[in-house]
């Protein structure tokens, strides 16, 4: 009898990495991003950004009337324009002209302090004076200012 001797065999199977790029793949990849590109700015205007400008803009406008309502030594209200004598004895007035709420020194100049204004109430009251605006978007902004 003959001895027979098998020979055994190990066959390990060496997987081959594929993960790197090609050039197809970044070819791809700059096309759709050169597609894109341009629909950016039209998705972000899509989104419904609300601006605050007119809030912020009427309630500068209220500061700034405050402040000169408590430097004045008298004021006087007249058909929604609102007189303020000042210190020196000039006299300055806020009023609305046209769709712009302006100040004036002496009569004379022309300074813009609030737009797009539909409409400017000033009433007198016991302590000062009570202000109501109406932008164009018809938004109703008031202000009460004592003066002492």
């Amino acid at each position: 009898m003959q001895n027979k001797l098998k020979k055994n065999s190990a066959f390990t199977v060496i997987q081959k990495s594929e993960k790197g790029f090609s050039l197809i793949s970044v070819l791809f990849a700059l096309t759709v991003l050169f597609i894109m590109l341009p629909l950016i700015p039209f998705i972000f205007s899509l989104t419904d950004q609300t601006s605050f400008y007119d809030e912020l803009a009427t309630r500068q406008f209220f500061h700034f009337v405050t402040d000169e309502l408590h430097n004045a030594t008298n004021y006087s209200v007249n058909n929604s324009t609102l007189s303020l004598q000042q210190s020196n004895g000039d006299i300055l007035t806020i009023e609305q002209y046209n769709q712009l709420i302006r100040r004036q020194l002496k009569g004379t100049g022309h300074e813009i302090l609030l737009r797009d204004i539909k409409e400017m109430l000033i009433e007198d009251t016991s302590f000062g004076v009570h202000i109501k605006i109406t932008t164009l978007q018809g938004e109703l902004y008031e202000k009460k200012i004592s003066f002492y």
